[in-house]
Formats: structure tokens, sequence, C-alpha cells
């Protein structure tokens, strides 16, 4: 279908950050085939997105003139609920040492790692989690703090890692990612 055809569903629980959102058009830009392979799903009877509202809106902003589509006859409106929630849902968590390594074989074999959709400071730390020590990226912040107090606190995922980091940083406290 045109995606501009399709509309998002209003009751859409799910937002998507700038720099989330670049990385999200730069992967299906260069890899279109994705979209076809993980379909937008829609709801037959009320026409909106159930899934993929943020391929939806990548597509529109790439100017794709169509995208895979899949129409499904939802039984009620708790179905349709369950899929959007499930569909967004992350079930699985990374297991650090095992994607360093595959990032790390990506690298090597010169692969674009901005593809991957991880942050520039996470790609550092996936690296370096691997043994390969890779300097900070000229435009990055370097503190040169030599004390530091800190908290750890324990996120489901990686959007929810983000959001929290955004919350504290508009406090004015500097704060940092860490994945281990």
């Amino acid at each position: 279908m045109h995606p501009g055809e399709l509309r998002e569903a209003a009751d859409n629980p799910r937002e998507i950050r700038p720099e989330r959102f670049e990385a999200l058009k730069f992967a299906l830009e260069a890899d279109p085939s994705m979209m076809d392979a993980r379909p937008v799903i829609v709801d037959a009877h009320r026409g909106d997105v159930v899934c993929g509202n943020m391929r939806l809106r990548a597509a529109l902003a790439l100017g794709w003139s169509s995208v895979a589509v899949y129409t499904k006859e939802f039984e009620s409106d708790a179905q349709r609920r369950e899929w959007m929630i499930r569909d967004n849902n992350g079930y699985g968590d990374w297991v650090p040492d095992e994607l360093a390594t595959l990032v790390e074989q990506q690298a090597s074999e010169g692969a674009d790692l901005k593809l991957l959709g991880f942050t520039e400071q996470e790609l550092g730390d996936l690296r370096a989690i691997a043994g390969h020590d890779e300097p900070p990226p000229p435009d990055a912040e370097v503190d040169d703090m030599t004390t530091v107090w800190g908290i750890v606190i324990d996120c489901e995922d990686a959007d929810q890692q983000g959001e929290l980091l955004e919350e504290l940083a508009a406090r004015g406290l500097n704060v940092r990612a860490l994945m281990v």
C-alpha cells in the first residue's frame, strides 16, 4: 500500500526519539527488504496501524511509494491492543559479550555499524567489551572528572534507559549510559 493511505493508531503507546528515528530511517533506506520481512500490521475494521507505526513514519519521511502491509481482522479491541503491546515488547535481553562479539565481527568485515541501530556511545561500549579500544568520536563530550559519585539503575531495555537518561539530563544531572 501507499504509506499515505495508512494512519497511525491514536492509542499507540510508543514514541521515538529523534536520533532513534534517524537510525530507523537509515537502516530502512539501506535495506528496504526488511520492511517486507516485517510488514506494517493494519486493523481490517478500523484501518489504522496496529504494529509498525514508527516504520510507517519512517517510510513517509523517506518518501516511499509503497510499504508491505498485513491486514488482520481482530476478534476484539482487547486482541488488537494485545497485538500492539506484544509487538512493541522486548522479550529478550542482549547478552553483552556475545553481542559485542557480533558487533566486532561486523566491524572487522567493514560493515556499516550505524545500520545496527545503536548510538555511537552504545557501539563504543560494545567494542570496548570486545577488547577493541576505540577513541571517542571527535564530537563526543569527554569528561575529565577524577571522582564520580553515582548510582546504577537497572532498566528493562534500551528504550527505558534512553527515557531515563533524558529525564535525568533535563534535571541538569551529568548522566552516562552503561551496558554491562
